[in-house]
């Protein structure tokens, strides 16, 4: 990203110089597409906590609480819900990360998570939640 930079009055606003060189190079993460990551079948498998391989709810609202193995640091992990990215963690280590309010659609909902190590991926892991609406009488 290129910013124009003014210092003083004398010098014009077409000149520019690189934001990123400014400041440390942590504040810009890398940009990279998801899609041409490989998948490293020997890196450590994630675990969602509380959560089983399908699960009923009528919250539309939800957490998920992702365990990531000791032993792992500097990865970027990834929610999805419906094949599409509704959050992430950047730069992160071995614990737990909650991803808070997550909105999910009546009927079903897979949700994926998966982080990025470098230029590789993990195994992706699922769970397909099922959200049923009730009417405030009881019924479906």
């Amino acid at each position: 990203t290129e910013v124009p930079l003014n210092r003083d009055n004398k010098q014009s606003a077409d000149k520019t110089e690189r934001i990123e060189e400014e400041l440390p190079p942590d504040l810009f993460p890398d940009i990279y597409d998801l899609s041409n990551l490989l998948i490293d079948p020997k890196l450590p498998f994630l675990q969602f906590k509380k959560f089983k391989d399908t699960l009923e709810v009528n919250a539309q609202i939800i957490s998920v609480e992702v365990i990531v193995p000791s032993g792992i640091r500097n990865i970027d992990l990834f929610l999805f819900r419906n094949n599409r990215k509704i959050d992430m963690f950047y730069q992160i280590g071995a614990g737990v990360y909650k991803f808070n309010k997550v909105r999910l659609n009546e009927g079903e909902n897979v949700i994926e998570t998966f982080y990025r190590k470098g230029s590789k991926r993990s195994i992706s892991v699922y769970s397909i939640i099922n959200l049923t609406i009730r009417e405030k009488d009881g019924k479906v």
